[in-house]
């Protein structure tokens, strides 16, 4: 009787081992199979920054968003305007990709987009960028790469399209960061800055009123996100606003984004938020660019036209007081003290 309890207890026991055997084998597929459908966000950006970095997505196979976006240059370009398929000219400076989230929802140089989903495809099709004919063009070139399968997996697709490739690169660009900067440190740890640089922020905040436009908020975003006239290249559509009107126009009646036009005619480049907002006061004003990691940025201004963050500062002194009817008047020492200060951002 004792005997046959003892082997009626054994196989109970050995009944519930199996059983919670069983359903720990079918937590972790349920784990594997997760991962597998591409819920890591690891995974997504992963594949985002190889779409990034790919030359062989463009149209002659030695452009990618990469070259433009150089990180070497916090993700700007060095060059005064980015370069294309066949060496086509664009009519832009890159900017930073750095610190988009925080940037709010305001894109490219007149503000013509307003959500990043909407332009991380646009280079690939912009004949002056990328070149491809189309999306379409762009998921064969990653078919041909071996991208496909990769991009299906961190997906949780078969058979991604544009919707997924958006997603991924989306997920890497908004994941870009880099070391917290001496301005950071200081805001957040209050270590000291280099010499000159505190009596620099406060010529930023106050006479120079740099900090007008670009905030020294909790944000971080350096920028307040509207457009200002900086009197740089204008000159160029003086006399031909009706003609670059009437460019913009027919891209737009033939189904062509924006972009197009902006990027492969200078007049209508220089129309600034007018592109977006037709109103006549917008001719030439420009969206205020973050100056975090701008030491690395250069070329300044939205056509690339200022060689260094020095003649950057004497542009914009020069007209924020011309545009106050107030001149701006900083000694050598002054302007020294702000580059300072400058270079900490």
């Amino acid at each position: 009787m004792t005997i046959s309890r003892q082997k009626s207890l054994g196989s109970t026991r050995i009944s519930t081992l199996l059983a919670y055997l069983s359903m720990m084998s079918i937590l972790a597929c349920v784990a594997g199979c997760t991962k597998a459908q591409g819920d890591s966000p690891d995974d997504l950006i992963a594949v985002g920054r190889l779409l990034f970095e790919e030359p062989g997505l463009s149209a002659d196979g030695n452009v990618s968003c990469a070259s433009c976006h150089q990180r070497a240059h916090a993700f700007s370009d060095p060059r005064p305007v980015s370069i294309g398929v066949a060496g086509k000219m664009g009519a832009r400076n890159a900017p930073s990709l750095l610190g988009l989230p925080d940037q709010g929802d305001v894109f490219f140089w007149e503000g013509r987009e307003r959500a990043l989903e909407n332009v991380v495809l646009q280079p690939f099709t912009n004949p002056v960028e990328m070149g491809l004919r189309d999306q379409e063009a762009l998921l064969g070139k990653i078919r041909e790469r071996n991208l496909y399968a990769r991009l299906a997996a961190a997906s949780g697709t078969n058979e991604p399209g544009p919707k997924e490739v958006t997603a991924a690169l989306t997920a890497y660009v908004r994941s870009l960061s880099a070391a917290p900067t001496r301005y950071e440190q200081w805001r957040r740890q209050g270590t000291a800055l280099p010499d000159g640089a505190a009596e620099g922020m406060k010529l930023f905040a106050g006479k120079a009123q740099c900090a007008n436009c670009h905030r020294l908020d909790a944000s971080g975003s350096l920028q307040d996100g509207r457009f200002h006239h900086a009197g740089v290249g204008f000159q160029k559509i003086a006399g031909n606003l009706q003609s670059a009107i009437q460019t913009l126009d027919e891209t737009e009646r033939a189904g062509k984004p924006a972009g197009v036009a902006v990027m492969t005619h200078t007049e209508v480049a220089e129309l600034g938020h007018f592109i977006v907002s037709r109103r006549a006061a917008d001719i030439g004003a420009f969206r205020t660019p973050s100056l975090r990691h701008v030491g690395l940025t250069a070329p300044y201004m939205h056509d690339g036209s200022v060689d260094t963050l020095q003649a950057a500062i004497e542009h914009e002194l020069y007209y924020r007081g011309l545009a106050d009817g107030k001149p701006i008047a900083l000694t050598v020492q002054e302007q020294r003290q702000l580059l300072a200060f400058l270079q900490t951002l």
